[in-house]
């Protein structure tokens, strides 16, 4: 997220132990995209370009929320 905000942030690592869950999760849990890649004929936009969307919706008081 570094250089999406004007001002700096500071992010601070926190274990997942922190913030039990209800349901068991996995140890690695990255979303594959291959398979709706193939499905749609074309690749997905990196999770990046979503952040840096939704900051500019925030910025224009049009968060979605």
């Amino acid at each position: 997220a570094r250089g999406l905000l004007a001002s700096d942030v500071p992010i601070e690592p926190v274990a997942s132990a922190a913030f039990p869950a209800t349901a068991p999760r996995p140890a690695c849990s990255v979303l594959a995209t291959e398979r709706i890649e193939a499905a749609l004929g074309s690749r997905l936009p990196p999770w990046q370009d979503g952040v840096a969307r939704h900051l500019d919706r925030v910025r224009e008081g049009r968060s979605g929320s």
